[in-house]
């Protein structure tokens, strides 16, 4: 009976059935609960389920039941506790199955494992290569050894352990996938891209895979290749949030407004709870203006994260709170590291900024004539569109912001003798008289009292050194918080904080910013002297 029953697991096995297999094999160990067979087909089915905790407690029992347990029970208790990360009851039944069966390539192989898992990758690497000694035709074990090399940036190597494997077998799956991802790494984007659709074509419902490349291609900011692979996912998948959230970043990062919006709400109407839908659908309608609707989904996303300072922040602007002096930090490092991969596309083309361009003009009137070769300081840097004109003058230029994203962009453009990782003020007060020119276009937006930072200016710039800057226009009041979050200033309260200050004001103009909803942003621009 015992046997038959046996064969019955097998079947369900096969065909994925786990949970069937096991309600076979309680009934039996009613009967034999000592069974070694049993015991370790039930470790299998609970392993594939996931319960690994039962897994062990299955395998202790076989190997306590017994005066002589095989390699196999050892072997198999040593996997579970690994896939627990319990890495040294791991080694020890390992080390106790490899004693009774030396040559076992599943052992071997899972000793490997082991020390991957570990980032012990030569360990690993003697493992594998120990394994395929005795055969040398184990693919996976072959596979094995490529990541292992690749880990320890042995490319070359581990390059021609993924072309034996296709050559013994063209469509395995993960030698196809890391092939390709060692393209990717190397910068031939468009060889990996053609490995990665031949993956899609040889196994179009392997979901795992897609969901693979799309990570590939989205942590390295190739959003249009993403999108690719994400709407294949939604197709066989249409009720995965996170593919329809993906979706709406990219519309979004495209000012494809109404498509992102559908695809956030494709993605709410799955998870009505779902914290980054509702923060990004907030925050495009404030972008549009339309408050009514950003308040909204902003109020539901504030009740999942209620102590949220940047929703907060948002929130209360939106309200028309007056109390604020200035932005909160995390709000204006939030709002960068998001907007960062779009944020010159966006500005430039879709809002017609031309800030950076208005100073530098401006700063040619000023100082006309000469080669300089001038300390620069350029405040909130963003990704460098100021600090590029403005290069040519510098003997030493120096970038600060708040938004590591944004200074990771900055970096690559090689503009910047130093990039620094900080508020404004706190970069300033440790700067005395460092500065022949600071610069800070776009950036007073997210202070309302400029008295803090025009004093620190004033402190970290030489005798006779200039700031130069801009502002958002407004005249009513000497600053005042608008619902975008942002701050406009009034002529008549930087003429005031020059003369508290000690500046020379050399000389103040008005012109348009950039545009918002197609109508130009009024604002005014400063240079000011020590």
């Amino acid at each position: 009976m015992i046997e038959a029953a046996i064969r019955q697991v097998e079947e369900k096995q096969t065909t994925g059935d786990f949970l069937g297999a096991k309600a076979i094999i309680g009934d039996c160990l009613q009967q034999e609960p000592t069974n070694l067979e049993l015991l370790d087909r039930l470790a299998f089915a609970n392993t594939r389920l996931g319960l690994f905790e039962e897994a062990k407690e299955a395998l202790t029992h076989a190997i306590r039941a017994t005066t002589d347990p095989s390699a196999v029970l050892y072997a198999h208790l040593a996997d579970v506790y690994r896939r627990l990360h319990q890495y040294t009851e791991a080694e020890s039944y390992y080390k106790k199955s490899l004693a009774l069966s030396p040559d076992d390539v599943d052992i071997l192989n899972g000793f490997g494992l082991l020390y991957y898992q570990m980032q012990q990758y030569q360990k690993a690497e003697a493992y594998f290569t120990w394994a395929l000694k005795h055969n040398t035709e184990q693919t996976d074990v072959m596979f094995n050894l490529a990541l292992s090399l690749k880990a320890q940036q042995n490319i070359v190597e581990a390059s021609a352990c993924l072309a034996a494997i296709l050559e013994v077998d063209a469509a395995h799956l993960r030698a196809r996938f890391l092939w390709a991802v060692l393209l990717l790494e190397k910068g031939f984007h468009e060889e990996a891209e053609q490995h990665f659709q031949q993956l899609v074509v040889l196994f179009p419902d392997d979901l795992n895979l897609l969901e693979n490349i799309i990570r590939y291609w989205l942590d390295r900011d190739f959003f249009k290749k993403a999108k690719f692979y994400i709407e294949r996912y939604v197709d066989r998948a249409p009720d995965h949030v996170e593919m329809h959230y993906n979706l709406g970043v990219i519309a979004a990062r495209e000012n494809h407004s109404q498509e992102a919006v559908d695809h956030y709400r494709a993605a709410l109407r799955l998870h009505p709870q779902h914290f980054p839908s509702l923060n990004n659908l907030g925050v495009l309608y404030l972008r549009q203006n339309d408050f009514e609707s950003a308040k909204s989904y902003l109020n539901q996303a504030i009740q999942q994260q209620p102590n949220n300072i940047a929703l907060q922040y948002t929130l209360n602007a939106i309200a028309g709170d007056v109390s604020y002096q200035e932005a909160p930090q995390e709000y204006i490092r939030n709002l960068f590291d998001h907007y960062a991969d779009h944020f010159e596309a966006h500005l430039c083309s879709g809002l017609a900024y031309c800030v950076p361009d208005r100073l530098k003009v401006l700063a040619e009137n000023c100082f006309p004539g000469g080669q300089k070769a001038w300390s620069i300081v350029d405040l909130g840097c963003g990704t460098g569109l100021c600090g590029k004109y403005f290069k040519s003058w510098a003997q030493r230029l120096v970038g600060v912001d708040l938004s590591p994203r944004m200074l990771s962009i900055a970096k690559q453009k090689a503009i910047y003798d130093e990039l620094v990782l900080s508020e404004n003020v706190e970069y300033l007060v440790n700067q005395r008289d460092q500065f022949d020119l600071i610069i800070a276009a776009d950036v007073f937006v997210y202070q309302g009292n400029l008295q803090p930072v025009l004093g620190a200016c004033y402190h970290a710039l030489k005798k006779k050194g200039r700031l130069i800057f801009s502002t958002e226009a407004q005249d009513q009041q000497d600053f005042v918080m608008k619902p975008t979050g942002r701050f406009s200033h009034s002529r008549h309260y930087i003429e005031k904080l020059c003369r508290e200050i000690g500046f020379n004001l050399v000389i103040q103009s008005a012109s348009s910013t950039r545009l918002q909803q197609d109508s130009p942003v009024a604002g005014y621009f400063f240079v000011l002297q020590k």
